[in-house]
C-alpha cells in the first residue's frame, strides 16, 4: 500500500487542537501518522516556496519556465520538484559568461569550447624523442614517452635493410616483445626507407610507455652498419 498524506487533528502540550498536514504510512487511514518535515532558509525566518525556489533555479541556469499549476502535479511541492528533476536529467545549457557557480569551462580564442569552436590539435601536443641503434647492434636504447602516445617515427639518413620490430613497456623497466595476437608488431622493411617520416595509428600504442626499436625481427635481427636514431614523434 502506498503511503499518502492527510490532514489530522493534532493536541498540543496544552491541549490545544490544531490542524496539521501529515503521512499517512499505511494508505488506508489508518496510520501510523508520521509528521512532515519542513524546510526552512538558511535564516529561519519561514518555510522555503518550492515552487518559488525552482522557477528561480530554472532562470538562474538558462532554461525553459517551470510549469504553472495546471501542468501535470505542478501544483504541488512534489510536482515541481519532478519537473526540475527531469530537467535536470535531460541536460542543461549554460550559456558562455554565465555566473553559475562550479562552471568549469575551457576556452579558446575567449570563447567556450563547442563544436564550432574545437580545441586546436596542433604542433604544441608534439613531442618527440630519439632512440638510437648502436653501430653493429640491432636493438636500440629505450625512449620514454612519458605522458604522449606514438603517432610517427622520423627514420635516419641512412639504414642497413632491414624491417623494424619493438620492444614494449607498460612501466619503462620491464620490456617484451610486441605482439599483435600471434604476430610480431613490424613496419616491413619495404617501408622502412631513409629520411622517410613514417605515420603509426595512436589508438595502437596507448598501451605502451616506453619502447624500444629493432632493426630486424626478434628470431633474426639484422645488425646495423653504422649507429642510427630514429625519431619518435608524439602526441598528448
Amino acid at each position: 500500500m502506498t503511503a499518502t498524506l492527510t490532514t489530522k487533528q493534532i493536541k498540543d502540550g496544552a491541549g490545544n487542537v490544531f490542524v496539521q498536514r501529515v503521512l499517512d504510512a499505511s494508505g488506508t487511514g489508518e496510520g501510523p501518522f508520521l509528521p512532515l518535515t519542513g524546510i526552512a532558509d538558511p535564516e529561519g525566518e519561514g518555510p522555503i516556496d518550492i515552487a518559488a525556489l525552482t522557477t528561480a533555479i530554472v532562470d538562474a541556469i538558462g532554461g525553459d519556465a517551470a510549469p504553472v499549476a495546471a501542468d501535470s502535479g505542478a501544483s504541488s511541492s512534489n510536482g515541481y520538484l519532478r519537473y526540475l528533476r527531469d530537467h535536470l536529467h535531460a541536460g542543461l545549457q549554460i550559456g558562455a559568461g554565465s555566473a553559475l557557480i562550479g562552471k568549469v569551462v575551457q576556452q579558446v580564442a575567449s570563447a567556450d569550447v563547442s563544436a564550432t569552436n574545437p580545441v586546436p590539435v596542433g604542433g604544441a601536443q608534439l613531442a618527440t624523442v630519439t632512440a638510437t641503434i648502436a653501430s653493429g647492434a640491432s636493438l636500440s636504447d629505450a625512449a620514454d614517452l612519458g605522458t604522449g602516445r606514438l603517432v610517427g617515427l622520423i627514420l635516419p639518413a641512412a639504414w642497413t635493410t632491414a624491417t623494424i620490430t619493438f620492444q614494449g613497456s607498460a612501466d619503462g623497466s620491464t620490456y617484451f616483445d610486441l605482439y599483435d595476437d600471434a604476430t610480431e608488431r613490424a613496419i616491413a622493411s619495404a617501408s622502412v626507407v631513409p629520411s622517410r617520416f613514417i605515420a603509426l595509428p595512436i589508438a595502437d600504442w596507448l598501451m605502451v610507455r616506453s619502447l624500444k626499436l629493432r632493426s630486424g625481427s626478434a628470431a633474426t635481427p639484422v645488425a646495423q652498419g653504422a649507429a642510427r636514431s630514429i625519431t619518435l614523434v608524439t602526441a598528448r
